[in-house]
């Protein structure tokens, strides 16, 4: 006769303890979603408010200040980086990660309040109020700076390192 078959029926142990890791680097990868969600809406908020300033800047006063508000518009964008980037950096390897991205997130809806309140105050009663405006993109910017290195560094904490470079790349694309 035939021999029987000695392939096991079962899944063998070192498959189920890679589905397992797996399925826990997925699980991971979900858990980061809130964060890539929050990355995609910061960068629209930084380059709808790039956009919007200057705009705006055309609106009240015609050309001869839209190039001006251009140039402040960029450089408010990359002084926070220079002045307080250290500092974030300091603060995100000190404390929960979680923690200064939370508040990072609720930082940046004041800084937008802030800015659209200058916004609408320009539009109903002139350009003296377009200072709010930069008071309030100067605070976004801030507060970009100061989530950056926090965001950064939670994604190895939330994916693991099996992930993180599928994290990077999502992180990175919705920076766009």
């Amino acid at each position: 006769g035939s021999m029987p078959s000695t392939r096991p029926t079962t899944v063998s142990e070192p498959n189920s303890i890679a589905s397992k890791r797996v399925t826990a680097a997925t699980k991971r990868f979900r858990d980061c979603v809130w964060l890539l969600i929050a990355q995609a809406i910061g960068a629209f908020n930084d380059n709808a408010t790039k956009i919007m300033l200057p705009a705006l800047a055309l609106i009240l006063w015609k050309d001869e200040v839209m190039s001006w508000v251009n140039l402040g518009v960029s450089l408010m964008l990359i002084i926070p980086f220079i002045l307080f980037g250290p500092f974030a950096g300091w603060m995100a390897d000190r404390f929960s990660k979680r923690k200064i991205t939370s508040m990072a997130l609720l930082a940046q809806v004041f800084g937008l309040l802030v800015l659209f309140l200058g916004m609408f105050l320009c539009l109903k009663m002139g350009g003296k109020w377009f200072s709010v405006c930069l008071v309030g993109f100067f605070l976004l910017a801030v507060q970009s700076a100061m989530l950056s290195p926090a965001k950064k560094g939670i994604l190895k904490e939330l994916v693991g390192s099996e992930k993180l470079g599928m994290a990077v790349g999502w992180m990175e694309m919705l920076t766009m």
